[in-house]
């Protein structure tokens, strides 16, 4: 069974969708999205790991069955990251 996780950070809102061989199976949704402060990278950083969490614990699935996560939206125009400098590609890390 194919399982991976989306992400829709618009402006003002943040969902991750649990998708399990094409369907959706769950949503969960936070009202924090790119247009939110100055530095939205943090707060969204938290909702996505937060995210992750709700919905692998609710669904009985481990984090390491959960073979990608697709990014879409206003967060694909900004980084957020953990370290230095901002990685080669767009990408960033649940902590």
């Amino acid at each position: 069974m194919a399982i991976y996780l989306t992400v829709d950070g618009g402006t003002t809102n943040t969902r991750l969708s649990l998708v399990a061989d094409g369907a959706v199976v769950d949503t969960v949704r936070y009202s924090i999205g790119a247009g939110c402060g100055d530095d939205p990278s943090e707060l969204i950083g938290r909702a996505v790991a937060e995210g992750v969490e709700a919905l692998s614990t609710k669904n009985h699935i481990g984090r390491c069955e959960i073979e990608c996560i697709i990014l879409s939206g206003m967060i694909t125009s900004m980084y957020i990251f953990s370290g230095s400098s901002a990685p080669s590609s767009r990408s960033f890390s649940l902590r």
